[in-house]
């Protein structure tokens, strides 16, 4: 694989990667390289493209087969954006030190587990200071509930097309050069 390849494949997947340590990079298994936030999952067929092995989840109970056809992403409802709650817009913070960041009823940081304008880049709007307002609202393709902001996600990987009928609330879907799963809103 080349070094351009690889970059973009690396791009491409950290924007499913997560916040916790256990999933803030891609990881590699089974000759897949996966990227995962614990609510989507997007794989593609190589481990050239990193070398972490760190593999903390059973990847076997994940449904990674097409049962259904697969179709178009619906039209996804126009997004509006809205200053973030987290950082009041500017884009920093910094997490308490008192509660450990919101584990437990706190006086200092009104049991947030953050103050704004610190030092650390805002986990909410990745320091852009501002959200998709609309973000957990979901959307029914089939009679099935899913996230709206997470179809925005996928809706920009390539030729992405979504099995229409879930199996135990994995959604199965596939895209130029890969393919994952979202978990459907019960």
């Amino acid at each position: 694989m080349d070094e351009k390849t690889k970059r973009d494949s690396l791009d491409l997947l950290a924007d499913f990667c997560g916040q916790t340590k256990s999933l803030s990079e891609p990881f590699c298994e089974n000759g897949y390289t996966y990227a995962s936030d614990g609510k989507v999952i997007v794989r593609l067929p190589s481990e050239e493209i990193t070398k972490n092995k760190d593999c903390f989840y059973d990847m076997s109970s994940l449904l990674f087969e097409q049962k259904g056809k697969l179709v178009s992403l619906p039209e996804l409802p126009k997004e509006t954006k809205a200053t973030c709650d987290i950082c009041g817009g500017c884009g920093k913070m910094t997490g308490c030190s008192e509660c450990e960041g919101g584990q437990w009823e706190c006086r200092k940081c009104n049991s947030t587990g953050y103050f704004k304008d610190g030092k650390l880049i805002c986990h909410e709007c990745n320091g852009s200071g501002m959200v998709v307002s609309n973000f957990q609202k979901t959307i029914t393709i089939n009679g099935h509930k899913l996230q709206l902001g997470y179809l925005r996600k996928l809706s920009k990987l390539p030729e992405i097309k979504i099995v229409a009928h879930p199996v135990k609330y994995q959604h199965y879907f596939k895209f130029d050069g890969g393919d994952g799963i979202l978990m459907g809103v019960r």
